[in-house]
């Protein structure tokens, strides 16, 4: 996936307790600028090495998730789109988070880095007893 856009994504996440039980872990973020006419494809690949290297590392393999727009959700949603990670996050929780890098021919790199600035992490959960 050389020359393809892509941003690298991480959070803080040392303010949810180790013992909540996750329920819903997903990035929200409003998406503009894409085709109206056509399916936008996002492949998310989680970091695995340093975040000094995140936006160095080469996409290689398959990514963790495929996430298509299409112009009907695009149009219904006003461009606020749901990116789903759970799994990823359940990983996280007892070691490292190096985040993700998400990317897409549907917008520019200085595009979808600014848009997925505005990103934020969305985490339900609820502590055991």
């Amino acid at each position: 996936m050389t020359g393809v856009p892509r941003a690298a994504l991480r959070f803080d996440l040392s303010g949810i307790a180790e013992e909540a039980r996750i329920d819903a872990a997903y990035v929200e973020w409003v998406v503009t600028g894409l085709s109206a006419e056509a399916t936008s494809l996002f492949l998310v690949y989680p970091v695995t090495g340093s975040w000094e290297e995140a936006q160095e590392v080469a996409i290689e393999g398959d990514p963790l998730v495929e996430w298509e727009i299409t112009p009907r959700d695009f149009s219904r949603t006003g461009g606020l789109v749901w990116l789903d990670l759970l799994e990823l996050f359940q990983g996280w929780r007892g070691g490292a988070n190096h985040g993700v890098v998400v990317a897409t021919e549907s917008l520019s790199e200085t595009s979808l880095a600014a848009q997925i600035g505005q990103a934020r992490l969305v985490v339900r959960y609820a502590l055991r007893p």
